[in-house]
């Protein structure tokens, strides 16, 4: 198989050697593998797989973590100094290693100021974990930090591969079992899965609400799994290059119909996307949009040339050709308008 067997690997020197080089005091029994035997030194059974951010912030030291050492067993020699060394972005831990019936690792997990936070939007982030001894890394492998809190919408919460939940009362992600209360301080139940998430959607395949610049439109929507509370203080929330416009909102049975608002923007571009947000209560909670539906705020003159292309546009948009009035042999050019404007 090509593989010299003399040779193997020296597990406390990390190098390969053939046995007789490998001859320092070693934490491990054996101290040198073969390379004909195909093992190397391996972590099994490591638990926790996955750690909440937030138990390392709550109670840093009350998890540990264990995992096996297979193909070796460790020597009780004095002076060891076995370790776990963390690393998690830039940040850098160490913690003592303790060992149990010859391979049994356990370490403190570090404290949580000592690991990089999950990102927004990112439930977790990757832990290398270090099984060393005298500061040289033995072998290696990841752990999952997570924090339910980095979620901001109910589905993506309950799509966690954590188990995460979210708690309505408050717009925000938490860990199964965590509390979630109304005003009042009574208790509520999480929503554990998508199909109870409260949101806004549309029968539309199209997510685009379409009005044309200049003109001021009741904006309506379908709502569906929302609560009785969250039908109280409703508000519909444009934004476009940064600009804010709040209207308030009215919810009859499955419907959403925002307050008439004005729609217009400066140029000659074709049309501009506004955002658009629905929120409740007194803290302005938004409702999932899981279908992004945006408004699409166009200028018909803008959005073709030509008669032809004018006319073949979607009805929704209600444009139309417009021919100006002749009073010369010059040809009169046209414009796609709405059709009340022309």
């Amino acid at each position: 198989d090509g593989q010299d067997p003399l040779c193997g690997w020296c597990i406390q020197e990390q190098a390969c050697t053939t046995s007789h080089k490998c001859r320092e005091p070693s934490a491990f029994k054996p101290a040198w593998l073969a390379a004909t035997g195909k093992s190397c030194v391996n972590v099994t059974n490591m638990a926790p797989s996955s750690i909440s951010y937030q138990s390392l912030v709550d109670e840093p030291a009350a998890t540990k973590l264990t995992f096996s050492l297979e193909s070796v067993q460790v020597v009780p020699l004095n002076g060891l100094d076995l370790s776990c060394e963390y690393r998690s972005g830039m940040q850098r831990h160490s913690a003592p290693a303790s060992v149990q019936s010859d391979r049994h690792v356990e370490c403190p997990l570090p404290p949580a100021e000592k690991l990089s936070p999950p990102r927004k939007g990112n439930d977790f982030e990757p832990l290398a974990v270090h099984f060393a001894v005298k500061g040289r890394s033995i072998v290696t492998r990841s752990v999952s930090i997570y924090n339910c809190n980095s979620h901001s919408s109910c589905m993506n919460c309950t799509n966690s591969q954590f188990g995460c939940a979210w708690c309505y009362t408050s717009g925000t992600c938490e860990e199964k079992g965590a509390p979630c209360k109304h005003l009042s301080g009574s208790d509520v139940a999480l929503i554990e899965t998508e199909d109870k998430c409260p949101q806004v959607w549309t029968k539309s395949t199209n997510p685009g609400i379409v009005v044309h610049s200049g003109l001021s439109s009741q904006i309506a929507v379908r709502v569906k799994n929302l609560q009785p509370e969250q039908t109280q203080a409703v508000k519909c929330k444009f934004v476009n290059a940064g600009k804010e416009k709040v209207v308030t909102a009215d919810i009859t049975a499955t419907t959403l119909t925002c307050a008439e608002a004005e729609f217009e923007f400066e140029g000659e571009n074709p049309y501009v996307l506004v955002g658009f947000t629905v929120t409740w209560g007194g803290l302005d909670l938004p409702l999932d949009n899981l279908m992004a539906i945006q408004v699409r705020v166009y200028k018909c003159r803008y959005m073709v040339a030509y008669c032809g292309q004018c006319l073949s546009l979607d009805s929704d948009y209600n444009c139309g050709w417009c021919q100006g009035p002749c009073d010369t042999p010059v040809p009169c050019p046209g414009t796609c308008s709405l059709s009340k404007q022309c």
